[in-house]
């Protein structure tokens, strides 16, 4: 049995984020990416919220392409 943390109990994508993401290097520029932009926008809310919003960030943010969203403030 997986020894879980309390903080991800609450719902299946929080286990999901605890057991294969939490705590492991990032060596992926676009993953790395990814949860620079969730941090940003968490902005005082709990990590809870960012990950079950998770996949309305990955549209808005084209998937987390540093690339496109660097041409978001191109004129």
């Amino acid at each position: 049995m997986v020894e879980r943390c309390p903080w991800c109990l609450g719902n299946e994508k929080m286990i999901r984020y605890h057991d294969e993401e939490w705590g492991v290097p990032v060596h992926d520029d676009q993953k790395q990416f990814e949860f620079l932009m969730m941090e940003v926008m968490q902005c005082g809310l709990n990590w809870n919220m960012m990950i079950q919003k998770r996949e309305i960030f990955r549209g808005c943010f084209d998937n987390f392409d540093f690339d496109k969203v660097s041409a978001y403030i191109r004129l």
